[in-house]
């Protein structure tokens, strides 16, 4: 798994040089949608230059730390479901569902 370390820990732990990269074969190319173009040396796939984290802005940081907590019963707010803010359920369900198209892409590769 790409970045292992890296989530154990929190953060960073050994960058990508710019020489270096890594190619995510289950996903597609943010320039061409896949279709394959310069920026991913016709590949089609998603070419990483640098520390993902660095992609991932606060927002989506607090969303990914809320799901996970809510995956072990843990919510945000004190109380129970109809306590929690409508914006914190709204990040769970897109997390989880995203995390759930992300592992269904990746079993699909893996059988083909």
């Amino acid at each position: 798994m790409i970045c292992e370390a890296c989530g154990k820990a929190g953060r960073c732990v050994d960058p990508p040089t710019p020489a270096e990269t890594q190619t995510l074969e289950h996903l597609p190319c943010d320039a061409c949608d896949g279709a394959g173009c310069a920026a991913c040396a016709m590949s089609g796939k998603l070419t990483l230059r640098g520390c993902p984290m660095l992609a991932i802005d606060s927002t989506t940081t607090n969303a990914l730390r809320i799901a996970k907590f809510a995956k072990h019963g843990v919510l945000p707010e004190p109380g129970a479901l109809m306590d929690q803010r409508e914006i914190d359920l709204h990040a769970i369900d897109l997390v989880w569902a995203e995390q759930g198209r992300c592992q269904a892409d990746l079993f699909e590769s893996d059988h083909e």
